[in-house]
């Protein structure tokens, strides 16, 4: 029903029929018919997924014209209970196949000025792209008018960051994260902050170099306590970065060593 009244502008059996049609004329992988369908409708099957579930919070009493479908006030709504953040200002959660998950902040539990998130997800195996998550924001006031709902989108890593400047004028957010295939649950982790810095594209500038202010020995132990997402930067002298790593995971070495 979902399909047939918002994968466009007015109603339609486009989607399912063609669905159907593509398995029709030659036997198709399920998730990969639902792929080829989608792109010819302009978007792709994790993001119509994630907006099935998102729009599901728009049902029962909370039901709004122009949200999820023309029953929704028939259904009961799902109940929603506020996250509490770890020491780590994060939240790790399992999220089933073909289900979702909800990520909830409120002004109590989160009283600052702007709101910064940094995601990161499971990948089906080491080294392979994540093309399965999708992630949207909900963003509600206490009166239920204005609310704000918008896409973030994910890397093929398995990484994304927003940043909220809007949040003073909110009182929830919720992000609604959906695992798209059927094969296996998958973890996520949503760690907030005031100010977070994005991992997927670290800006390697010029830095002065002299003095140095590393000690030459053969090694070190550094110790970091209540960090739930961490990335390590290494720079050569003239300040090309060389190495990287996240979460004591490394990464393919830069050139430059």
């Amino acid at each position: 029903m979902y399909l047939y009244e918002r994968i466009q502008n007015a109603p339609t059996i486009g989607f399912i029929k063609e669905t159907f049609f593509n398995n029709y004329a030659k036997p198709v992988g399920f998730l990969a018919n639902l792929d080829s369908t989608s792109k010819s409708f302009n978007t792709t099957w994790p993001e119509m997924f994630g907006r099935f579930y998102t729009e599901s919070y728009f049902i029962g009493p909370r039901s709004r014209p122009g949200y999820f479908v023309h029953d929704a006030p028939l259904f009961d709504a799902w109940s929603l209970d506020a996250d509490n953040l770890d020491i780590a200002y994060s939240i790790r959660k399992n999220v089933p196949a073909y289900g979702m998950e909800t990520f909830s902040l409120t002004k109590i539990n989160y009283p600052y000025d702007n709101l910064s998130m940094d995601f990161l997800g499971d990948t089906l195996a080491p080294g392979t792209p994540a093309t399965f998550w999708s992630m949207h924001c909900l963003l509600k006031k206490s009166n239920g008018t204005q609310d704000s709902i918008f896409s973030i989108p994910i890397s093929s890593r398995s990484r994304a960051s927003v940043a909220i400047s809007a949040w003073p004028a909110f009182d929830t957010a919720i992000f609604v994260i959906a695992n798209s295939q059927g094969n296996f649950a998958k973890n996520s982790t949503l760690v907030f902050g005031d100010t977070l810095v994005p991992v997927d594209s670290p800006q390697v500038n010029s830095i002065v170099a002299f003095p140095n202010p590393v000690h030459v020995r053969t090694g070190a132990v550094v110790t970091i306590h209540g960090v739930t997402l961490l990335e390590l930067l290494l720079y050569n002298v003239t300040g090309n970065l060389i190495y990287r790593a996240e979460n004591s995971t490394p990464v393919s070495p830069c050139s430059g060593i």
